[in-house]
């Protein structure tokens, strides 16, 4: 990519892991890329998280992959405004004498989105390819403002990077006719990855929200109703049914069940915590309001050797991509079901071992950051 330059503006790279992709595109393109996060970002859950320091081959002042940390006024995990950005723009691009590209990871309909194309038109003119992002896969009807903010940047997109299929025939029912770009979640290759695990029971896990959409009550009332007792049981996760989880446990413990609820993981905790399952579940319930857009634990459970269970919320089907490991939204029985399947197809260690490394191999060719980096890099014509 020695004629193209890419800025990457997103309030989730205050997070180190979600960073990784980016470096294997400034290597697939052979080019210049830099990442801009926000000094701090207040997510939807309240979580105040800091920006982490940035690693090589991000850094600030570097002039080929420089990394901005800048600050930001979060009105809504979709009204996020960043002081310093058209200079962080102005400045990147000034140098840049071939394509521009602006990745801005955030919704069509956002503040965020809008108030950055605002940014990059005054810092860069009208030579800027800019790409917006979609993981919304539910049909909104969208406030006067933010409808009119979607059109806008439907028209002023060069494309927009979609994290599944059902983002994109949202985006079509909406009425974009642009391009659509395939941008799939990944996980850290570099972080996430097989592990003989240890011996003992076979284990189960979940790890996320805890909360009625999540579905985590569905799978401890899989347990309680009997048949997966031979099973342990992790759960790793924070949320307003915490209490309710912690109690359920309890009465799995009572019952003779090895069930532990381990609390919110730090993400560096998190590959020991897949390795030592034999399957996730993934028990999403869609609701009105929302439905499962991707589900990264999967792909980061898949990468560290984990067979994933999941309902048929939103995208689960698409990124499980295994009809005999799907089961019905709400219905613990029917979840029941599939894991005692699971479970006996994991019984025997030699067929439990080429099932870890099949499924470690299968998320490698699917999700891992530098495969997907490269794909992007082809898609948008940016291959060194």
């Amino acid at each position: 990519m020695g004629q193209a330059s890419v800025f990457v503006l997103w309030q989730s790279l205050v997070v180190g892991a979600y960073r990784s992709f980016f470096a294997h595109l400034a290597r697939a393109s052979g080019g210049r890329v830099a990442l801009a996060a926000p000094a701090r970002f207040r997510e939807a859950a309240n979580q105040d998280v800091a920006c982490e320091p940035f690693q090589a081959p991000f850094a600030r002042g570097d002039a080929t992959t420089p990394a901005y940390v800048l600050p930001a006024w979060t009105g809504h995990v979709q009204a996020v405004v960043f002081g310093g950005l058209r200079g962080a723009l102005a400045g990147f691009f000034r140098a840049a004498p071939g394509r521009r590209l602006f990745l801005c990871i955030a919704e069509p309909y956002s503040v965020t989105a809008f108030a950055a194309w605002l940014a990059a038109r005054a810092a860069a003119g009208r030579g800027l390819e800019f790409y917006c992002y979609a993981a919304q896969n539910i049909v909104k009807r969208q406030p006067l403002p933010l409808r009119l903010i979607q059109n806008f940047l439907f028209r002023h997109s060069r494309g927009i990077l979609a994290v599944g299929r059902e983002q994109e025939d949202v985006l079509r029912t909406l009425g974009y006719r642009g391009a659509v770009i395939r941008f799939p979640l990944w996980f850290d290759a570099a972080r996430f990855s097989p592990a003989e695990r240890a011996g003992g029971a076979l284990a189960v896990g979940y790890a996320g929200g805890l909360t009625a959409a999540k579905g985590v009550m569905d799978l401890l009332a899989a347990f309680e109703r009997g048949g997966l007792d031979h099973a342990a049981l992790r759960i790793a996760g924070a949320g307003p049914l915490a209490g309710e989880v912690e109690a359920a446990c309890a009465r799995l413990r009572a019952r003779g069940t090895d069930a532990q609820f381990l609390g919110a993981l730090a993400l560096d905790a998190m590959p020991a915590f897949y390795r030592g399952l034999d399957l996730l579940v993934v028990p999403s319930r869609t609701t009105p309001a929302w439905k499962e857009q991707f589900g990264r634990v999967i792909v980061e459970a898949m990468a560290c050797g984990v067979v994933v269970a999941g309902s048929r919320s939103g995208e689960i089907p698409r990124v499980i991509a295994d009809e005999a490991r799907l089961f019905a939204e709400g219905r613990p029985d029917e979840l029941a079901r599939v894991v005692a399947a699971q479970l006996a197809a994991l019984a025997d260690p030699a067929q439990r071992a080429r099932a870890r490394a099949a499924e470690a191999e299968r998320a490698r060719r699917r999700f891992a950051d530098s495969v997907l980096a490269d794909a992007l890099a082809d898609t948008l014509g940016l291959r060194a």
